[in-house]
């Protein structure tokens, strides 16, 4: 149990459901949370136009995308943690 609160991914993940939770409720109308603060999802934005209608096209397109590169950013951290932690041994 103390392993999974240490691991990035987790909290990302938390996090990730918050945001979520935040924009299905009304409060992120503007989507400014939910892709504005995750850089892959505002380049898919800002990207093709091709990407944007696929994504709209799907009522939680969205939502999905984010918990996921949000939970990618936590394995990336985990990662880097890991071969800092092994390369001191």
């Amino acid at each position: 149990m103390k392993r999974i609160l240490k691991s990035c991914t987790f909290w990302f993940l938390i996090i990730a459901i918050l945001i979520n939770v935040n924009h299905l409720l009304g409060y992120d109308e503007k989507r400014i949370i939910l892709i504005g603060f995750n850089p892959i999802l505002n380049k898919f934005l800002g990207g093709s136009k091709e990407i944007c209608d696929f994504m709209n096209s799907y009522k939680y397109a969205w939502n999905i995308a984010s918990v996921l590169t949000i939970t990618l950013y936590g394995l990336i951290i985990d990662g880097i943690r890991m071969l800092f932690k092994n390369g001191k041994k």
